[in-house]
């Protein structure tokens, strides 16, 4: 996050958005948007009593008409209904969620025409994609909290596949302006708050539970990634899958250049494959990190060895966790959560004696 926060196309960002460029731009940026999302709601006619309702009052002040794709037939439909938005929109569409792997569009009316809708933005929510619907639309939002009022808007703007996304600093700012935005604190919090107390703990049930009262529409993963953003305390959410060391992924793609693979195989392991830390993770002992093995007594491990979806549940310790070098990570007593939901394996990861929001028990 400190590297993103001075890298120079964010510094900029900074700059043409009027804000202080000479520190953490990241923050900067990040609580204009939430300014700005204050001031939404204090201007808002109606009540907004959940992160749905927000989502649709903060589309409705930036003239932004939202639309999913929850099958192939819709990007017919959305062509034929919005074709008044652009002379190109169809052949758009088709490049971008037909050939392309775009998650996400916004495109600009051609026209500008007081009567209607400024921004067409398109969601994908086929397939497994659907379960990131909800945080996809509001990294299109996202966009444009941040885009600087005086600056002409490109046209289209496209999210690509969240796999590309943290090789643009930008795209990885928004990500992390909409992780904010999409749980909003003053409306998620208490009913994070409410979930943890009732299920004793930061469980995979207490965060279904605080989606279902809050965004019912997001994905676990997602109300996970925002629940950590408002705990007190070092959290990390990681997700866990078969694969290999970075210096065996080199290794196998030059085995397979030489035609030699079958002589020489490496095996895929059990490993982290994503790490997201809140803010409190950067000073605390935590040391977990991307592609480190996953100890095989861990519950995460176990989540993963289960043919059904499971939630489970347990202390454990850090150091079981090793370096690529082989080095044990130092002792730190931990409480892991891990969830297997479909193919996905989730884990959250907390020191036992801090994590939650104040006033809370651990357990």
């Amino acid at each position: 996050m400190a590297q993103l926060a001075r890298d120079p196309k964010v510094v900029k960002l900074a700059k043409d958005l009027g804000l202080n460029w000479r520190g953490d731009c990241l923050a900067a940026i990040r609580d204009h948007a939430l300014a700005q999302i204050e001031a939404i709601k204090c201007g808002s006619p109606i009540e907004i009593a959940d992160l749905d309702v927000l989502r649709r009052i903060v589309a409705d002040r930036f003239r932004v008409k939202l639309e999913f794709i929850h099958d192939d037939a819709d990007i017919e439909r959305i062509a034929a209904e919005h074709s008044g938005c652009h002379s190109l929109l169809r052949q758009r569409l088709v490049a971008e969620f037909v050939h392309g792997d775009t998650e996400g569009i916004t495109i600009e009316r051609e026209e500008w025409d007081p009567r209607f809708y400024q921004y067409l933005a398109v969601v994908d929510a086929r397939d497994d994609r659907a379960a990131r619907a909800y945080f996809t639309a509001w990294h299109e939002l996202a966009h444009l909290l941040v885009h600087p009022a005086q600056l002409p808007f490109p046209g289209f703007r496209r999210t690509p596949a969240a796999a590309e996304r943290h090789k643009d600093p930008i795209e990885s700012v928004v990500d992390h302006v909409a992780g904010r935005v999409a749980f909003h604190p003053p409306l998620f919090r208490p009913a994070l708050e409410h979930a943890i107390a009732d299920h004793r703990g930061l469980t995979f049930k207490a965060l279904e539970a605080a989606r279902d009262a809050a965004a019912p529409t997001a994905s676990l993963f997602a109300t996970a990634m925002g629940s950590i953003q408002v705990v007190d305390g070092p959290v990390l959410l990681v997700t866990a899958d078969m694969a290999l060391k970075a210096e065996e992924r080199r290794f196998s793609r030059g085995l397979q250049t030489a035609m030699d693979f079958a002589a020489h195989t490496v095996q895929e392991k059990l490993r982290v494959t994503t790490v997201a830390p809140n803010d409190f993770v950067a000073g605390s002992q935590l040391a977990i990190r991307r592609n480190m093995r996953v100890p095989a007594d861990s519950v995460i491990a176990r989540a993963h060895a289960s043919d059904v979806d499971v939630t489970l549940g347990a202390d454990e310790d850090q150091r079981s966790w090793e370096t690529s070098r082989g080095g044990a990570l130092p002792a730190l007593r931990i409480r892991v959560e891990a969830a297997r939901r479909g193919r996905y394996v989730y884990g959250v990861i907390r020191p036992i004696d801090g994590g939650l929001p104040r006033g809370l028990t651990a357990r």
